[in-house]
């Protein structure tokens, strides 16, 4: 078998096949080698000449090392990344902050509310005791029946509102909401 041509397009500098074409014709070459060293049993040169055309294929299969990734980030691509960071946190940031402000305000509202409710039930059905929670949301006593009673909501617990939330029940029993804010 001729070995010249093999030869040749291993040290072709420039080769005219792309390289995995190359590498494609290198490895069924070498497989159609070594089964024809097997067929005759020269083992000794079938080891050492498989072995010199399998560093050859692996030194083909290597990418120059100026096409290889450096592993690292540009300063483009950071300063990319910290420009989105800060306008996620300049939109992202108020807007949390609003938004738990709003909670306080619906919990407040609501824990008067229930307060002032409680009262205007306690009124209609007069019997038992009245009842109003865990008694840390809403500050102010049920007055007796007829007369006015406000219920607000407990500063220290909600905390940031300009204005606490304040719920009245009238003589007549209607509730009625100052909301806080």
């Amino acid at each position: 078998m001729n070995w010249l041509p093999l030869r040749k397009l291993s040290e072709n500098p420039r080769p005219f096949f792309r390289p995995d074409v190359e590498a494609m014709i290198m490895i069924t070459l070498l497989s159609r080698y070594i089964q024809s060293m097997v067929r005759t049993s020269f083992k000794n040169q079938s080891s050492k000449l498989s072995s010199q055309l399998m560093a050859q294929l692996l030194r083909r299969g290597r990418k120059p090392a100026s096409k290889q990734a450096s592993g690292g980030f540009t300063l483009v691509e950071l300063l990319v990344v910290v420009v989105i960071l800060g306008v996620l946190g300049a939109v992202g940031v108020p807007a949390y902050f609003a938004q738990v402000k709003r909670a306080k305000i619906n919990t407040a509202n609501a824990a008067v509310m229930a307060a002032a409710k409680s009262c205007a039930a306690f009124w209609v059905s007069g019997a038992g005791t009245l009842t109003l929670g865990d008694g840390l949301t809403a500050t102010s006593a049920c007055g007796t029946a007829g007369t006015a009673s406000t219920f607000t909501s407990d500063s220290a617990k909600f905390t940031g509102l300009t204005t606490q939330a304040a719920a009245t029940v009238d003589a007549n029993g209607a509730v009625t909401l100052a909301s806080a804010n």
